[in-house]
Formats: structure tokens, C-alpha cells, sequence
């Protein structure tokens, strides 16, 4: 019986943030949160839950609540060894670093999720991190670094197979 809850739970959230009914996303990740905590569930499902309440929070602008959301999902996540997780976590601490415009900071974060997506072969995820670093280097003026990152970027998106399946760049 708890699992179909937590299936439910996680379906309104996602249609309340797909909608941008970000206070009523919030009540459903928040439920979803306390359900997984309740039941003893899967450490993965929390952080997940954690995860998507600090997407609500940056969508809002609200970076400390973000971050202090992202943080709660990666002490789950490195706790677990779950490195493809903490990887998106350090991604997403790095856009709020950036969002604030300390560079060195979300240079840091992002380089330890590229770290991650490397050695795990996600090329996708190296092209979105390569993006945002050689964005980092343009909103820095280092036009060479930032060419650079974007070409890795580029280079990945180029390749055969890696086409746009929905006509938005999304796989």
C-alpha cells in the first residue's frame, strides 16, 4: 500500500511543476519526503524527493533554500556511494553558484559532476557540464576557455545517434 502512494505522490508533483504550481509541488515532494521517511524507504527516493523540492526553490529564485535542499539530497546520495546522484546534485549546486555569480564556486561544483560523468561514460551529461563551464568562461570574458568547453560540448551533440528525438534538443 505504500508504494502506490509514493508512485502518486511523485506523479503530482511532477505535473504540479510541469504546470509551474510551484507551491503545490512543493506539498506534494514535501509529502513525499515525509512518506519515504516514514516508511523507511529507499534512501534514493528521499533524495529524490529533496532533489526536486530545491528544483521548486531555484525555479523561485529562492537559492539558499535550494541549495540547502540540494545539500540534504547529496549527504544522501554520497552516503549511499550513489555517484550518478550526487553527480546531478553537484550540477545543480553548481547553476545556483553561477545564478549568484560566484564562478569559482560553481566552477568547483561542476567539475566535480563532470569528474563523475566522465568516468562513467555519460556524454550527455559531460555536454551539459561542458556548457555551463564554457558559459562560466564567456560571463568571465575568457572567450578562448569558453570556445573551448563549447566545442567539447558540441562535439558530443555532433556525434551520430546523439540526434534530437523531441525537436527541443531532449532525448
Amino acid at each position: 500500500m505504500h508504494e502506490p502512494l509514493g508512485f502518486l505522490l511523485q506523479a503530482l508533483g511532477v505535473h504540479a511543476l510541469a504546470q509551474r504550481h510551484f507551491p503545490e509541488a512543493a506539498r506534494y515532494y514535501t509529502r513525499l519526503g515525509e512518506h519515504h521517511a516514514q516508511t523507511r524507504g529507499e534512501g534514493q527516493h528521499l533524495a529524490a524527493a529533496y532533489h526536486q523540492l530545491g528544483r521548486i526553490a531555484q525555479e523561485q529564485r529562492d537559492f539558499p533554500t535550494a541549495e540547502a535542499w540540494y545539500r540534504k539530497s547529496l549527504a544522501i546520495t554520497e552516503e549511499q556511494g550513489d555517484e550518478h546522484g550526487a553527480a546531478i546534485s553537484y550540477h545543480q549546486l553548481g547553476i545556483i553558484a553561477q545564478e549568484q555569480r560566484n564562478f569559482p564556486t560553481a566552477e568547483a561544483w561542476y567539475r566535480k559532476s563532470l569528474a563523475i560523468v566522465e568516468k562513467e561514460g555519460d556524454e550527455d551529461g559531460a555536454a551539459a557540464t561542458y556548457l555551463q563551464l564554457g558559459s562560466i568562461a564567456q560571463e568571465q570574458s575568457d572567450f578562448p576557455t569558453a570556445e573551448a568547453w563549447y566545442r567539447k560540448s558540441l562535439a558530443i551533440k555532433e556525434k551520430p545517434g546523439n540526434e534530437p528525438v523531441n525537436g527541443r534538443g531532449h532525448r
